[in-house]
């Protein structure tokens, strides 16, 4: 049966993005009887349902940006924040399965040479550092997707609620819970300091917490 106009555009990009082999596709099509439907966002919400995609994934192809969902091996899953550099999303290796954590300087920072050496004298000062309370950095990669060039940090993916979030859930904290994360911050922050010169970017590596939370 020929696709529809609506869901050849969709399949199309999903195709072009790399995020599943055609023949997952296919599968898709005929399994979820995706050529009944008239509807980008109906396949879509049918893909998230059967967990062939992630909301996220889905939201990008339907804005038509399938191609930032793949980059150099790595697919993208869910978008974890951002900041003043950059935007944090979990990804996993397409090869293995294994997930990471990956930060993507902003497209509108990429032509600011200096803050692009900024994020790089970051990442350099995270991999030459390993300790219980801090994050694991392990690569800073260059990409080139959709045209657009840019930078990205391959980091180790800490599961769990944000020092933000938890203080959310259970304000109060309790001081024991409140002395616990100072603590283990302080651990992180004076090994940073121990085990490196470079002030300036030690400061802004990230630190994380164990027990109660993430820091």
């Amino acid at each position: 049966m020929p696709e529809s106009k609506l869901q050849g555009a969709f399949l199309t990009q999903l195709r072009a993005s790399t995020l599943l082999s055609d023949e997952v596709i296919e599968s898709a099509v005929w399994k979820l009887q995706l050529h009944q439907l008239d509807d980008d966002v109906d396949i879509a919400r049918a893909m998230i349902k059967a967990d062939l995609l992630t909301q996220y994934q889905a939201k990008q192809l339907l804005r038509g940006r399938g191609s930032s969902l793949v980059i150099n091996g790595y697919r993208i899953l869910y978008r974890l924040g951002a900041g003043g550099m950059g935007e944090v999303f979990t990804a996993e290796e397409v090869s293995s399965g294994w997930q990471v954590a990956i930060k993507i300087l902003n497209e509108d920072r990429r032509e600011d040479r200096g803050m692009t050496n900024r994020f790089q004298m970051e990442a350099e000062a995270g991999m030459k550092l390993a300790h219980p309370n801090l994050l694991r950095t392990f690569s800073l990669n260059a990409y080139e997707s959709g045209g657009i060039q840019g930078h990205y940090v391959v980091m180790e993916l800490v599961k769990g609620v944000s020092l933000r979030e938890l203080i959310s859930i259970r304000n109060p904290l309790s001081i024991a819970q409140a002395c616990d994360i100072v603590m283990q911050s302080a651990i992180g922050l004076q090994w940073e300091i121990v085990a490196a010169t470079c002030c300036s970017a030690l400061l802004h590596c990230t630190r994380r917490c164990t027990h109660w939370g993430r820091a």
